[in-house]
């Protein structure tokens, strides 16, 4: 919704100065119906929300690598039919004028709004901004993945029994060595685009999952046209559960992996068919890493291939972190 509106405030070419904004109003999620999209003069969307001041205060500018947002900040509005009037708002602005961010940062705002409905207090405003700003947060995000990385991990996720316990599993410590860890089970995902299973891993990971009695997956990735995107995946998720933490979470890692540049217009698209098909479950004590003592005391950080293709494995459909044996 907020993203339609947006599209149609920017073909309508309105002249602007550097305070004031084209805007619409966003009727759906609040009986006030004084919330608004709007378009500022570098055509970077905007969201207006009506906020009641409070006593306290929230006037902090805050700023990250894609997103600005100003408390109580005087604007002034030109509504749909014209009409200017000076007003007091809490603004945030997307940076970006990538249509894939523009549109995913579109349905963030429609959950923000959502969450709000009524309340225009501006402690609950800040509160509510606070958490939508968080998944823009790089700076605190677990270490980095690669598009077909991510993928591979969410769709380990989709085939999981309890979602929300999962992505509570999902790199549930900044520094941890693997990508899903709970008091029972430590998991690592993997994919390929070859047609054998041979897989990057470093030693530490290995040695980790070994000593923890831990299991791998393992997903040979194929490309189409007609396939399913990161993005898409994420969506899914999300439609699943109406857990705002487990929303959250999701968000913030696409957007640090996949909108933290400017270059999405070539994400892949995977045969998710073909990918379900070909996820295996691996036990570690299978994989057996360099023993310590062969590796001389001047070399560190050790990657290497695993080729894990005649390894005993055994197909997964469905995986629950209570019971994964």
């Amino acid at each position: 919704m907020i993203f339609k509106k947006f599209t149609d405030l920017v073909r309508s070419k309105v002249s602007l100065t550097p305070q004031s904004y084209a805007t619409t109003s966003i009727e759906q999620y609040s009986t006030h119906n004084l919330h608004r999209v709007g378009v500022n003069s570098l055509d970077q969307i905007c969201i207006l929300i009506d906020t009641l001041p409070d006593a306290k205060g929230y006037k902090t500018h805050r700023s990250y690598k894609n997103v600005e947002i100003h408390f109580s900040k005087e604007c002034t509005v030109i509504n749909e039919d014209g009409f200017k009037e000076n007003k007091v708002f809490t603004v945030l602005i997307l940076l970006s004028h990538n249509q894939r961010f523009i549109e995913y940062f579109s349905s963030i705002c429609d959950s923000l709004l959502f969450n709000l409905g009524d309340h225009r207090n501006e402690k609950r405003v800040f509160q509510e901004i606070m958490n939508i700003l968080e998944i823009f947060d790089y700076s605190s995000n677990v270490r980095n993945r690669s598009e077909q990385g991510l993928f591979a991990e969410m769709l380990f996720l989709s085939i999981c029994e309890d979602l929300d316990y999962a992505v509570q599993a999902w790199h549930a410590e900044k520094n941890s060595l693997v990508d899903f860890t709970t008091n029972r089970v430590v998991l690592e995902v993997k994919s390929t685009m070859s047609s054998h299973r041979k897989h990057t891993i470093s030693q530490k990971q290995l040695v980790y999952l070994n000593d923890n009695s831990g299991l791998l997956i393992s997903i040979i990735l194929q490309e189409s046209d007609l396939g399913t995107s990161v993005i898409d995946l994420a969506e899914s998720l999300k439609s699943k559960s109406k857990n705002s933490l487990l929303h959250r979470k999701i968000d913030k890692f696409l957007v640090s992996s996949i909108f933290s540049t400017e270059d999405t217009e070539n994400i892949r698209k995977y045969d998710l068919a073909s990918a379900l098909r070909s996820m295996r479950l691996f036990h570690s004590s299978k994989i057996e890493p360099i023993e310590k003592k062969s590796i001389p005391s001047h070399i560190e950080n050790i990657d290497y291939t695993i080729n894990i293709e005649n390894i005993e494995s055994r197909n997964i459909e469905v995986f629950n972190f209570s019971n994964s044996e």
